[in-house]
């Protein structure tokens, strides 16, 4: 069993913004079809037996290759997954990748299957399921409930800053934050019918981080696990 899960950042497209007249407001996120990729980050999860798991992180963006290289790049990484898991995913990860695959003249037939959703169960995001028919639920909520850490608000500006400044590493590490927190918080979520399953699998990924937080400091603050704790019931006195 394969699970790769998939997060991009993105940066405007100019270009398109001017071609339908789209003003940028500061703190307004852009519809998705006037964005175009700076980084996508995938973490792979292999299951080796029942309790036991292979992990792989992987960054591509602008650093070291083209908008299209991102797209070939992510297509390679998802042909061979049995599930692949985002957050809002559906409404704004793989749309964007799929457009611009268009516009590179890149084939990216599994992508093209998540986008579509020919085959059920391939693409799981995490974000549709909870949130039913409330508002949307942003993952630094979620995360937040499990104690997870995770980036809050501001990520369209921090990424257009960090890439106006050409600094990819940090959007590179930005997104594999998203990554590592989005499986940490599938897993927790999951821990409703399994209880424990959740810190069980936040223990197996922290014992693969911990020698990888040189190259990704930021993914230090995922190796120590949270106590969790519950608040006794209030006492009630009863009297008769």
């Amino acid at each position: 069993m394969r699970t790769v899960v998939l997060d991009v950042e993105t940066i405007a497209d100019s270009a398109a913004m001017e071609r339908c007249g789209y003003q940028e407001e500061p703190g307004v996120f852009a519809p998705w079809p006037l964005h175009r990729l700076a980084c996508a980050s995938t973490l792979t999860i292999d299951r080796v037996d029942l309790n036991d798991l292979a992990f792989n992180l992987h960054s591509y963006s602008l650093l070291q290759m083209t908008e299209r290289g991102i797209i070939a790049s992510v297509e390679r990484a998802v042909e061979q997954a049995d599930q692949v898991l985002t957050y809002n995913g559906r409404a704004f990860d793989i749309p964007v990748l799929l457009a611009r695959a268009a516009i590179a003249e890149e084939y990216v037939p599994t992508l093209a299957r998540l986008g579509h959703q020919c085959r059920p169960g391939l693409h799981q995001d995490l974000h549709q399921q909870i949130k039913g028919s409330g508002a949307g639920i942003k993952l630094a909520h979620l995360c937040a409930a499990f104690s997870i850490p995770a980036k809050s608000g501001g990520a369209g500006n921090s990424v257009a800053s960090l890439a106006a400044e050409g600094r990819w590493r940090d959007i590179e590490h930005y997104c594999e934050t998203d990554v590592v927190a989005t499986w940490l918080a599938a897993q927790m979520w999951d821990s409703c019918e399994h209880p424990g399953f959740g810190r069980g699998r936040w223990e197996l990924l922290s014992r693969w981080l911990t020698p990888h937080t040189r190259d990704n400091p930021s993914l230090a603050a995922f190796c120590e696990l949270p106590t969790f704790t519950t608040a006794p019931p209030p006492s009630i006195e009863v009297t008769f």
